[in-house]
């Protein structure tokens, strides 16, 4: 179920990236390349957090993510207080970021910074985007995880432990650096 989306919700989002690339269903089988953008969430505006809410309280019960960043704002009030540095947003809407459709937020990344690493605690697509045999987009976690490799020199993160999940990590480039840990390394810096 989406949630109705409500044009008053003011979301102040800082534009990372306004040439991100994912897949549109088209004619079936067929997909064709579109815009998405990925915007870093002012993590301590309500107006923000309140379009985050919206949107990850229309993906339960699907998703870890969606129920874990739920309990944090509804226990917190602010993203700021979460264990994390940066909230990234991949979203099919290309302007106008200062009223955010929450029903177009397609997928959400956490971040933990340290020096020009990161450490990636959750990245979730909007599951209604995974679990359909023919979902209306495809390649968003691809797109996100692209993105964040243009801002850092080395990602890790502890995926769960499904076979999916981690071929997902190691086709984006990702290997196996310890027994629950897994990494990309930037090759230009190594």
């Amino acid at each position: 179920m989406r949630i109705e989306n409500n044009s008053s919700v003011y979301f102040n989002a800082r534009l990372m990236n306004d040439n991100v690339c994912i897949y549109k269903k088209c004619v079936h089988p067929y997909y064709f390349r579109e815009q998405a953008s990925f915007v870093e969430v002012e993590k301590n505006n309500i107006s923000d957090i309140n379009s985050l809410k919206r949107a990850v309280y229309s993906w339960l019960p699907y998703d870890r993510f969606g129920k874990f960043i739920c309990l944090c704002i509804d226990d917190k009030c602010k993203l700021g207080e979460l264990n994390c540095n940066k909230v990234y947003a991949l979203t099919s809407q290309q302007n106008e970021f200062d009223k955010l459709d929450n029903n177009k937020i397609l997928g959400l990344v956490d971040i933990i910074e340290v020096d020009d690493a990161a450490y990636m605690p959750y990245i979730q697509v909007d599951p209604h985007m995974l679990y359909p045999s023919e979902p209306e987009y495809k390649g968003i976690g691809t797109a996100m995880i692209e993105c964040l490799k243009n801002f850092y020199n080395r990602i890790s993160c502890e995926p769960i432990d499904e076979d999916s999940v981690i071929r997902f990590f190691e086709k984006n480039g990702f290997v196996r650096k310890n027994f629950a840990t897994y990494e990309w390394i930037n090759p230009e810096t190594g």
